[in-house]
């Protein structure tokens, strides 16, 4: 029976949709249908219909109602206004994309997923995610969010990035210097839970420069916070795989953009970003909590006597395009990356060794270093032979060079794995009055080269671990991509798509709990590449006073990955077995003035897996690392600004409940409550002084445990409990 709760939630959130809904109606027979957007990408306004929203991530700006898929873009007012109500960065990509699963407040976003599986995180089209193995740090703690000037998401599998796209791409894009003169801009920030050990503050200052052909950015950021409680007042559980808790971050980045040549058709770029997040050890989670008796996981005062987690990327890359090669735009990308991501410490079963310490006391901490290198060149050419016909083909070579060590005991956890990607592409799509046709392919040949390396000992006690073979293995995949989007009169439009993509699996998760002899990179089958078919139909409406969106899909893997951990040793291990998903999503804005603004957004999915390959796939897949079935969830937001100098806003999550494998299989029996999460904020703008701001996430104080079935007492905890920010922002 659904709650007085749910009910209210419900109405509100078909309420939107169907104001929209309802106000397209009459435009339909009165407004001709758009034009296609012009090459360039710039955006265009029409009587009757919003300015198009065009996005990079197919490599060719395209209008979004172009494009044969799920694609979202979030910036503009809309970004700065989430990230009022909250510091973490991930609570955007939670409000903002339907299919994406609630913020676990953490640095490592293992668990949040999108559609259900892990995506691909770049910056400024730079794959900064470490396929190797990924421990799920790199959504947000990369760069200061001042800097992020719009982010774009491609949902589900994915042929234009190549290697990782099977569980979809967002990319953030850096901001670039466009108006001419100096422009400064200072943000200063302080959270609080109004309790005396917990003030969290942000200090960043970014200067853009821009004159004639010259651009030049520089920014300069710090931030410290404190640990967070939940709603009934613990200390919040401190992850040993990293947490924005008891962390300070400091960060610098620079961009310089120069334009030259005839009509200006040439640019070169170098852009640098450095950040270093450290915790503060001052906080320990050793203790663990107790399910049957209700005490969630918490943590305490006083250090853990491992070292403290932390994020250190560096990312350099310089760029060149002239956009008159043979009539198109040529682009030429090179970049070099490092990321040293260690743990904290912790007791953790998969670590011990009765030849350093007696079983169930040895602290130890995992670190992952990992340095990326590789060159993007693409051409893109408008109006291709004929009229109304974009081709887009390039190279994309990739380096990744990563490895996994035990920081306390200086063990190898993982030997320096070595991947290399050599890969062509094309796309090609061609408009002809309302239909658009997309076709693409792409190839890739890679390498992974791994040395001869000794698991640890709790792998194979009897042996002290066993002796892993390494080797070298090559193969070669190739992906396709077709749709079709016809735009109706009046902002409508409807669109289907086929899609593959393909990723590795978590590669050292399988060779590091490697645990029978004379195994290799040869003989280990779960190493072999994963590809996913992607099938998608949708219908949009986009007027000048608001949008309608529905989205359906079914993905499938023949032999795709799940990430298992053993509850008594914590070994992990990973089985290669089919899997299906299937959702819908649903989206609705409304502006009914210049004062109130309505949203709102739907998603529903279900995920499905075998116990074996070739049994049935009816074995519905629990949350995980890497893949999982998330809850159904609702978001509806109310912006209003009664004055130009006011404007407040307000959104509200619902998640609706889970109760998974229950009946077909008790031991992987995953159950949730349905909660709802409210967040909200006040902006005022002064005329000369900038805009300050009070934000307030879990406006209501919700207490949630995240998991309330299972065994494991370090993963009982619930989440962070009601949190004011105050923010600052002034530009001159």
């Amino acid at each position: 029976m659904i709650t007085l709760l749910n009910e209210r939630f419900v109405l509100s959130a078909a309420g939107t949709l169907l104001v929209g809904l309802s106000a397209a109606t009459p435009a339909f027979a009165e407004t001709p249908a758009p034009a296609d957007v012009p090459d360039g990408g710039a955006e265009r306004a029409e009587p009757g219909y919003a300015p198009e929203v065009v996005v990079t991530a197919t490599r060719t700006a395209r209008a979004i109602d172009h494009i044969p898929g799920s694609v979202v873009s979030i910036g503009g007012q809309d970004l700065e206004n989430i990230q009022l109500s909250s510091l973490d960065s991930n609570e955007v990509l939670a409000q903002a994309i339907p299919g994406y699963t609630a913020s676990f407040d953490d640095l490592t976003t293992s668990g949040e997923l999108l559609r259900g599986k892990r995506p691909q995180f770049f910056l400024d089209g730079v794959l900064i995610s470490t396929p190797l193995r990924d421990i799920g740090r790199m959504s947000s703690a990369a760069v200061d969010p001042l800097l992020i000037e719009r982010i774009e998401v491609v949902n589900g599998a994915s042929a234009i990035e190549g290697l990782g796209g099977s569980g979809g791409m967002i990319n953030y894009i850096t901001k670039t210097p466009k108006t001419e003169g100096v422009i400064n801009t200072v943000q200063t920030a302080m959270e609080t839970q109004l309790r005396s050990d917990y003030i969290g503050w942000k200090a960043t200052g970014l200067t853009m420069l821009k004159k004639q052909n010259l651009d030049f950015l520089l920014s300069l950021g710090t931030q410290s916070r404190p640990m967070f409680f939940d709603a009934r007042g613990n200390l919040e559980y401190l992850n040993s795989n990293g947490s924005y808790m008891d962390s300070k971050a400091d960060s610098i980045t620079a961009k310089l953009g120069y334009n030259f040549g005839a009509d200006l058709a040439q640019r070169v770029q170098l852009y640098f970003n450095n950040y270093d997040l450290n915790g503060n050890n001052n906080y320990n989670s050793l203790q663990p909590g107790n399910r049957a008796k209700g005490i969630v996981q918490s943590a305490q005062r006083g250090p853990n006597p491992g070292p403290a987690f932390a994020n250190h990327i560096r990312e350099s890359t310089a760029e060149y395009t002239n956009s008159a090669v043979f009539g198109g735009t040529f682009t030429a990308l090179g970049y070099l990356s490092k990321e040293a991501l260690p743990n904290t410490g912790s007791i953790d079963p998969g670590k011990q060794d009765p030849r350093i310490a007696p079983i169930g006391t040895l602290i130890d901490a995992a670190s992952v270093t990992s340095q990326k290198s590789g060159v993007k060149a693409y051409w893109v050419k408008s109006d291709f032979l004929v009229d109304g016909f974009t081709f887009n083909a390039g190279y994309d070579y990739n380096k990744d060079d990563t490895q996994q060590y035990l920081v306390v005991t200086n063990r190898v956890w993982l030997p320096d794995m070595h991947f290399t990607a050599n890969s062509g592409y094309t796309q090609m799509s061609y408009d002809r009055g309302p239909l658009t046709l997309s076709a693409g392919a792409r190839y890739q040949a890679g390498k992974i080269t791994v040395p001869t390396f000794q698991t640890l000992y709790i792998t194979a006690p009897a042996t002290n671990g066993v002796t892993f073979g390494g080797g070298e293995k090559t193969y070669t995949t190739t992906v396709e991509n077709y749709g079709a989007v016809y735009r109706l009169p009046a902002g409508w439009s409807t669109f289907v798509g086929y899609s593959q993509g393909y990723d590795l699996p978590d590669i050292g998760t399988v060779i590091r709990n490697t645990n029978k002899p004379g195994q290799s990179i040869n003989t280990v089958a779960a190493v072999n590449p994963i590809k996913t078919t992607n099938y998608e139909g949708g219908v949009n409406w986009r007027g000048s006073h608001g949008s309608v969106g529905a989205d359906i899909y079914y993905a499938r893997s023949p032999a795709s990955t799940l990430v298992v951990t053993d509850p008594n040793t914590l070994l992990q291990s990973v089985s290669r077995n089919p899997q299906e998903r299937r959702g819908l999503e649903l989206t609705g804005e409304w502006k009914f003035n210049h004062e109130w603004r309505v949203s709102g957004s739907y998603s529903h999915m279900q995920a499905f897996t075998s116990t074996a390959p070739g049994l049935p796939v009816n074995i519905n897949i629990t949350p995980a690392s890497t893949v999982g079935q998330d809850p159904d969830k609702g978001v509806i937001r109310l912006d209003w600004s009664p004055l130009s100098f006011l404007s407040l806003d307000l959104v509200e999550s619902h998640f609706w409940s889970m109760n998974l494998n229950e009946d077909q299989v008790p031991a992987l029996r995953w159950r949730t409550t349905a909660y709802n999460l409210v967040d909200g904020d006040i902006s005022y703008k002064t005329p000369s002084y900038g805009t300050i701001s009070l934000g307030c996430s879990n406006l209501t104080n919700t207490f949630q445990i995240v998991n309330e079935v299972g065994t494991s007492n370090t993963t009982y905890y619930a989440i962070q409990g009601r949190k004011y920010t105050v923010t600052y922002l002034v530009s001159f």
